[in-house]
Order: C-alpha cells, then sequence, then structure tokens
C-alpha cells in the first residue's frame, strides 16, 4: 500500500495506542484535534484524538516503543506536546517531533498490509518514516 494511503490510527489496544491504518475519512479513529496555546510558531501542537478525547504521547525517551493514547491529566510535563515540521528537501513527509523528549514518531512495516506501527525513534527522513496523514478541519466556531 502506498504510504500516502495511510493515516494515523488512535485505536490500538482499545485507544491504549496508536498505529497507522488504511486512510477512511469515515473512522472516527483517524479523525484527530490540533490545538496550540498561542499563535507563536515555537509553541507545540497537543493532537488530540475526536474519537476517545485521549492525546499522542511518549511516556518515555525509549526508542521503538508504539505511541500512545493519553488523557492530559495522565501525561507528565510536554510528551503529550508536538512539534509539526515538513520533511527533507525532497521528501514528502511531515515529521511530529516530540517537545518532551526530542524524538519521532517513525512509521514501521506493521503485521498487516494495512498498518504499519507508529513508532519512537531519533530524527529521520527515510521514505515514508517520518509520514502521517492526519485529517485537518477548521477551527469550530464558539457557541455563544
Amino acid at each position: 500500500m502506498p504510504h500516502s494511503w495511510i493515516a494515523l490510527n488512535a485505536n490500538k489496544d482499545s485507544h491504549e495506542m496508536a498505529h497507522t491504518w488504511s486512510f477512511n475519512m469515515r473512522n472516527p479513529d483517524e479523525i484527530f484535534r490540533l490545538q496550540k496555546a498561542d499563535d507563536d510558531p515555537n509553541t507545540p501542537w497537543t493532537i488530540t484524538s475526536t474519537e476517545c478525547g485521549k492525546a499522542l504521547a511518549f511516556d518515555t525517551s525509549q526508542i521503538g516503543i508504539d505511541i500512545r493514547m493519553r488523557k492530559l491529566d495522565q501525561v507528565r510535563d510536554r510528551s503529550a506536546q508536538w512539534y509539526i515540521g515538513r520533511g527533507a528537501e525532497g521528501q514528502h513527509t511531515w515529521v511530529f517531533k516530540n517537545a518532551q523528549w526530542g524524538t519521532c514518531i517513525k512509521l514501521k512495516k506493521g503485521w498487516s498490509e494495512d498498518g504499519r506501527a507508529a513508532e519512537q525513534h531519533p530524527y529521520c527522513n527515510e521514505g515514508d518514516s517520518n509520514f502521517a496523514t492526519i485529517p485537518l478541519g477548521l477551527k469550530p466556531k464558539p457557541e455563544w
């Protein structure tokens, strides 16, 4: 499956971890809300599943572990905050770098042809190693 047809999915092990799966806009586990405390470009993002309300997080700095889904009151320091940027020139990737540990989400070949593991690794830009599609929408208007 081409890497551009996969999406980050919050429902691995009953919303305890995230992985990637075939892109499907109708799948609520593939829809996330990106939030920032302010408009400063140096402020990291919080990435929360709209389905389970948990945020993407790395609990420790251990390399090779799956990305976790955590309630915001369960995370320590900035482990659920992310810098999002473009990959190296010539690569069509997005890099998700954890604000606490400085490590990135890396996609690894999974056990299914439709999915891949989303693990913690030092920065790299190998093909689709840091690529995940997160469907974005407009910020909802406040209800008065």
